[in-house]
């Protein structure tokens, strides 16, 4: 488990979008979760993002073949917005169920303005 921070100066109103970046191969059942914690001062202190399940999936490619599973995606998963001009701090934690069989080749949060 690897807990990150990004910091980022936004304008009251900027909207940043949550997308996931993914390369895994995995058997059986999955579940993944983003955490993310947002900035300190505000109503909603976090919010999980399912990259299994997204809103918009750009370049997906997957096999499944029994049970194991290859998939490479970037999916958009949510959105935040600034409800001032200031800096941002950000602290994210990527979570899943148990499965031994999981491979994360690349597993990341981009942050899009």
């Amino acid at each position: 488990m690897i807990y990150q921070r990004t910091k980022l100066q936004l304008t009251k109103g900027d909207k940043i979008q949550f997308w996931a970046d993914m390369d895994i191969a995995y058997d059986g059942p999955l579940e993944l979760e983003f955490f993310v914690q947002l900035p300190k001062g505000l109503a909603l202190p976090s919010q999980r993002l399912d990259p299994l399940h997204t809103s918009l999936t750009v370049g997906e490619v997957k096999t499944v073949v029994n049970k194991h599973t290859t998939r490479s995606f970037t999916g958009r998963m949510g959105s935040f917005e600034a409800p001032a001009t200031g800096e941002y701090d950000f602290g994210t934690l990527l979570l899943s169920s148990d499965n031994s069989t999981l491979q994360l080749k690349k597993a990341d949060l981009v942050f899009k303005k």
